[in-house]
């Protein structure tokens, strides 16, 4: 094997590895989703909270905007799995 293809292999390895923590935290964030979920309906408080899907966003953006990514990029990624945290609730 050459010494790139070692250098990709070993990148992908690494990649597979951040995948499966990725994984491992959005399943922690769900099962709180969900108590939080329960909480909401044993308190009549509705699902959709505006202003809190705004601050989880803008913290998301700035942090993109910190660290050079791009900002639409996260946001639509925490969009989606804010998306998600309302249909799991």
């Amino acid at each position: 094997m050459t010494k790139e293809k070692n250098k990709l292999n070993n990148c992908r390895k690494e990649i597979d590895r951040i995948d499966r923590k990725i994984f491992k935290l959005l399943m922690n964030r769900f099962i709180l989703v969900k108590k939080i979920g329960k909480y909401k309906k044993a308190n009549g408080i509705k699902i959709f909270n505006k202003k809190r899907e705004k601050y989880i966003l803008d913290e998301i953006k700035s942090s993109s905007r910190k660290h050079g990514t791009d900002e639409k990029y996260t946001e639509n990624i925490f969009r989606s799995i804010i998306k998600n945290s309302r249909k799991i609730q």
